[in-house]
């Protein structure tokens, strides 16, 4: 009988392209030679990561073999079995989920769930990883401002403004940021991740008081934490437009299927029983797909929550305002007004970005309108809508919108849509 490795190469091929990627990583090990076989075979890598995981949509050259490595590593750090094993990892951890979900594609179908979120290989391992695992959740998605807020026995001030989570992670450069600056790209990673997840997290133990969801209102309707240098958006408080994470996981959609829609081109259109209207040349070259019904759930609508006026009035200036301006309010939790609200819009023009947005797309111009799902209650409730999309400096996808009344601009909206241009998520 012939041993295996005097087998043809060919064949050693086809027999380890079906190998589990952690199994392939500890092949190396068994002999000389199959470690001169499977070192620096980037073809028989590739192979292997294309018949676990997604094909990626662009064309950027990948480094097959160090991407099975992050594939393997993630695996078993989430395997371990405490989440004080795996804290330690959480910039690796955010640096792997986030490429992944930027190398996922469609399969072609959507999930089980839902008729417009394509299935995705990539989603799939992730959601694997985390929806099994309380303590993988607790070590990576529970270390936001959001999660140390509901924690601490006191008030914690306002994160100040601090460098990109993502700045240095290549040059290893340790011991010259400070301590808070670290803090906040931990809190800034934890609630990126968080909010790609999609699924919240209502308690981090079993008392009243360690319910996130107070304090999650309290983050969205303090506003102290909006001003002119956070553009009144999901933006950090250093006037940059960098996203702040934690405010946009406040905002995002909630989905019961985690990872679902969290990546760019996920949305998959709903078949028509009619033809689809041909596009026209102007919304061929528009990259973000603005053009149509705008919908953040099955039925084709937008949910919009917002406070009771009294209720807003009285938080935000309450008798003898005893919170200094450097700390947040308590956490609140009073009913909200729910509405249901339809967006149809259509792009006007498209021009170049400019010198303060992402370079690698252009910036669109819409127009359109939204009206309730059922406006009897109130003569404004539908309003003419114009805006803009666009590139941040850190390549997320910009909303800007404007509610018009009578010709006069009233509401500005921004957000940040998860996942990237045609995510299934929404903004």
């Amino acid at each position: 009988m012939s041993r295996l490795t005097t087998l043809p190469p060919e064949l050693l091929h086809h027999i380890f392209s079906w190998l589990n990627p952690t199994d392939l990583g500890t092949l190396p090990r068994v002999c000389s030679a199959l470690n001169d076989y499977v070192k620096g075979n980037w073809k028989l890598c590739q192979d292997v990561y294309l018949n676990h995981l997604d094909k990626p949509q662009d064309n950027n050259p990948v480094d097959w073999e160090q991407a099975l490595h992050d594939y393997a590593r993630l695996q078993l750090i989430c395997q371990r079995p405490a989440a004080s094993d795996k804290e330690s990892e959480l910039a690796f951890v955010h640096k792997t989920v986030t490429n992944l979900l930027s190398r996922a594609s469609s399969r072609g179908y959507t999930n089980d769930n839902s008729n417009t979120h394509s299935a995705s290989r990539n989603a799939d391992f992730l959601r694997q990883l985390f929806s099994g695992s309380d303590s993988t959740r607790a070590a990576f998605l529970e270390r936001s401002f959001l999660f140390d807020r509901v924690r601490c026995e006191r008030p914690l001030q306002f994160p100040h403004a601090a460098t990109s989570a993502d700045d240095n992670d290549q040059n290893g450069s340790k011991g010259s940021k400070s301590d808070d600056d670290e803090q906040t790209k931990t809190h800034q990673r934890s609630a990126q991740l968080h909010c790609l997840y999609g699924t919240p997290i209502q308690n981090v133990g079993r008392l009243r008081s360690e319910r996130t969801y107070p304090f999650a209102c309290s983050t969205v309707y303090d506003m102290r934490g909006h001003t002119t240098r956070t553009r009144w958006g999901p933006f950090r408080d250093d006037g940059s437009g960098r996203s702040k994470r934690f405010v946009a996981k406040l905002f995002s959609d909630v989905w019961s299927t985690p990872f679902s829609g969290s990546w760019a081109g996920s949305y998959m259109p709903t078949p028509t029983p009619s033809p689809a209207p041909a596009l026209s040349s102007l919304e061929l070259s528009d990259p973000y797909g603005v053009t149509g019904t705008w919908y953040r759930t099955n039925s084709s609508i937008q949910v919009v929550c917002f406070l009771d006026y009294n209720d807003f009035f009285n938080y935000n200036f309450p008798m003898g305002d005893p919170f200094p301006t450097n700390l947040p309010r308590p956490g609140i939790s009073v009913g909200e007004a729910t509405r249901l609200i339809i967006l149809k819009l259509r792009v006007t023009h498209i021009e170049p970005p400019g010198p303060d947005d992402g370079q690698e797309l252009p910036v669109v111009h819409f127009t359109g309108d939204s009206r309730l799902l059922d406006d009897g209650w109130d003569a404004n409730a539908s309003s003419e809508l114009k805006g803009t999309v666009r590139l941040t400096t850190e390549g997320e996808v910009r909303w800007t919108s404007s509610s018009i009344y009578n010709g006069e601009e009233r509401w500005k909206s921004e957000g940040v849509q998860v996942g990237g241009a045609r995510s299934a998520r929404g903004v």
